[in-house]
């Protein structure tokens, strides 16, 4: 999912919980940040196309900003109508512009 969105999902359920994430999981976030560091300088400046189905696609986008890698196309196959928008709010402040978003392959 990436760090921003888990980061949003255990403030939303520490509103109700308010014991906050676990040990382990504030653990698996600093090597996910650290696994990002690593591959940055292997990884920044390659583009990438992501296809799958939307709800997925969305995801390695996330995390394709966090490496260095530029997604330039999402598409998939589903009929929801929404990828395009869902890779916009999700590209918001990651990527200085967002991919472009396909329906079926096709931009």
């Amino acid at each position: 999912m990436g760090i921003r969105e888990t980061d949003v999902f255990f403030e939303e359920a520490g509103r109700t919980d308010r014991s906050g994430p676990s040990g382990q999981v504030r653990m698996e976030r600093g090597r996910l940040v650290d696994s990002y560091v690593d591959a940055h300088k292997y990884l920044f400046g390659k583009r990438a196309v992501v296809y799958g189905e939307e709800d997925l696609v969305v995801a390695p986008d996330i995390r394709s900003g966090g490496s260095g890698i530029k997604p330039v196309l999402c598409a998939s196959g589903g009929k929801s109508g929404r990828l395009e928008s869902a890779i916009g709010r999700t590209a918001a402040g990651l990527l200085a512009e967002p991919p472009i978003a396909g329906k079926h392959g096709l931009p």
